[in-house]
């Protein structure tokens, strides 16, 4: 059988790279509105900025409607001056109260709240009406002719024993009911039967096959649940200061149309998902599925931002996203900004050249108003702009070797704050209770839950002040 292949968009080499700007710029009748996603090899000596710039080469299936910037570079001088910063207005903290602050499930239920769950128990026992009326041929001791409608707390039994799997890891699923001793695990058997248990995954379903129609939604099979958990998310809690937008990654490898492949990610081909999240505690506050379409860039990260304007947030993103262009945008709605950025993206030529020639610890940097542009060798050329810093140089302490050096703040800052999707990433690494099914929308169901799980324990450390190190 032959393989299916992927289209990757990009160049290799600086050369073509270089080759190919050449020629938009030169074009005065080009179409900018249609110009592929560029990759630069620019890379920093930091494990962060080094981590967040290889990310940014996502190969998809399809065009990407990613622009060239084309925003006017006169105005930048050399002369450095301290930014005017907004003021910071957010009401951040947790937005709901609960009336027992010790009971877990009290705040679970704002994040996967009873409504949502009846929605899905409605879904399943529709579902299997549907598959029963197809009249397939059933065998005589077949599963299905075990099934009994689900019920609220069913389900809700369900979703525990799915929780559990994720602290008591075990090979196989069936493991989790063997009566063997060095497998046994009581509390499994003593809430629901294996075959119950299995059936349940089976069917489980979160939206109306028949009432699809011509629908063109590509998420219409978790349209519904998709809608309720991150509106839960944008409102049950308001995030501090500083936030980071990146893209997570949800492994997949079945056929999808909107699968994506990276190979810079650890999970190299699924489903990508843009977020928002607290840079100290790696909260999802915001997020949305790449669809398969690829509208404008600004128009992504314009609704995702769009719960935070107007109110002095300090966002750190990397060169996917910067671009001067950009950054003046949400200059003009109060959100600073501090990331990477890539040469083409309104780096100035003569600021280039300078890079060019610039030794190991050396900076070189342009301002205009508000906007920094600044370069410095390390291992590596890295280029930053940012809304939030000036051109200082302090010393730092390399983490591994212990040397002193000394960097610009606006890059030490940048690798402090980035950090909200690894966070993400680390929690599924740590408590995986995912397992392998053909159907992709359980896969989202299941990795949501999971990340709603986890983000109930931030508002229940900050209401009964339990200190902690970690999300």
């Amino acid at each position: 059988m032959a393989s299916r292949k992927r289209k990757t968009i990009g160049f290799r080499t600086e050369e073509e790279l270089a080759d190919a700007v050449n020629e938009i710029v030169n074009d005065s009748d080009s179409d900018t509105d249609n110009i592929p996603e560029f990759s630069s090899s620019e890379e920093s000596e930091s494990e962060s900025a080094n981590k967040s710039d290889n990310e940014s080469n996502i190969s998809t299936p399809g065009p990407s409607h990613r622009q060239i910037d084309v925003t006017p570079t006169t105005g930048f001088s050399k002369n450095d001056r301290q930014p005017r910063i907004p003021p910071f207005i957010g009401n951040t903290g947790v937005q709901f109260a609960v009336e027992n602050e010790a009971d877990m499930m009290s705040y679970f239920d704002h994040y996967i709240p009873p409504e949502l769950i009846e929605t899905v128990v409605g879904q399943t026992n529709l579902y299997t009406q549907q598959i029963a009326k197809m009249h397939r041929p059933i065998t005589k001791h077949a599963r299905s002719e075990e099934w009994k409608s689900v019920t609220v707390i069913v389900m809700k039994k369900f979703l525990g024993l799915i929780f559990v799997t994720g602290i008591v890891r075990k090979p196989k699923l069936e493991l989790y009911w063997s009566m063997r001793g060095i497998f046994q695990t009581p509390l499994f058997p003593q809430t629901m039967s294996r075959n119950r248990f299995q059936l349940i995954q089976r069917y489980l379903h979160f939206n109306d096959n028949n009432a699809a129609g011509t629908n063109k939604d590509c998420l219409y099979k978790i349209r519904t649940i998709l809608d309720i958990v991150v509106n839960n998310f944008r409102t049950n809690y308001i995030p501090d200061r500083e936030i980071s937008l990146d893209v997570c990654m949800l492994g997949w490898r079945g056929r999808l149309r909107f699968c994506v492949y990276n190979p810079s990610k650890i999970t190299k081909y699924g489903i990508l998902v843009q977020m928002v999240c607290e840079s100290s505690t790696g909260y999802i506050c915001n997020l949305q599925i790449y669809d398969g379409k690829c509208g404008p860039l600004t128009e992504t990260v314009g609704f995702l931002l769009e719960p935070y304007e107007g109110k002095g947030y300090h966002l750190y993103q990397d060169k996917y996203y910067n671009s001067v262009h950009q950054t003046n945008e949400l200059l003009q709605k109060l959100i600073g900004v501090c990331g990477t950025i890539r040469v083409n993206c309104g780096l100035l030529k003569d600021m280039i050249e300078e890079a060019k020639k610039l030794k190991k610890g050396e900076v070189t940097f342009h301002r205009n108003q508000e906007i920094l542009l600044i370069s410095h060798q390390d291992k590596r050329l890295v280029n930053m702009i940012s809304t939030l810093h000036t051109a200082e140089v302090i010393e730092t302490t390399s983490r591994r070797m212990g040397v002193a050096k000394k960097k610009p703040k606006c890059i030490i800052d940048y690798n402090t704050h980035l950090h909200g999707v690894d966070t993400v990433d680390q929690y599924l690494a740590h408590y995986p209770f995912i397992r392998k099914t053909v159907k992709w929308p359980n896969k989202v169901f299941s990795i949501f839950s999971n990340v709603a799980f986890s983000k109930v324990m931030l508002p229940f450390q900050r209401i009964i002040l339990i200190p902690t190190n970690h999300s």
